[in-house]
């Protein structure tokens, strides 16, 4: 999926991070749809149409490259757009809370 020669790393200036997935892929949602649905075919058109701007999101969300590839391969019936929002899900999970309380 990703360029051998591709960086995670991105140039564009740090913004602050988006407070849900929703918010991170420039996803509006109405209150009675289903939100996992409306993300993965965001993340979908993202592969798609601005990949760009995919590898960046991956990249601040800290989703590790490699296990991205290897589950990839792995499960080639699966909807990309599953398994990287699993990604996404099971690695902002991982990371300790910012603010003020969090004691950093």
């Amino acid at each position: 999926m990703f360029a051998d020669d591709e960086s995670w790393s991105s140039d564009s200036e740090k913004q602050p991070f988006p407070a849900t997935l929703s918010q991170l892929l420039e996803l509006e949602l109405k209150p009675a749809d289903d939100e996992r649905v409306h993300l993965v075919r965001r993340i979908n058109e993202l592969v798609t149409n601005d990949f760009n701007r995919l590898v960046s999101i991956l990249y601040r969300v800290d989703v590790d490259e490699e296990k991205l590839k290897k589950r990839l391969r792995e499960f080639p019936q699966v909807d990309a757009g599953e398994i990287i929002l699993d990604m996404i899900i099971e690695r902002t999970a991982q990371k300790p809370p910012k603010g003020k309380n969090s004691g950093f």
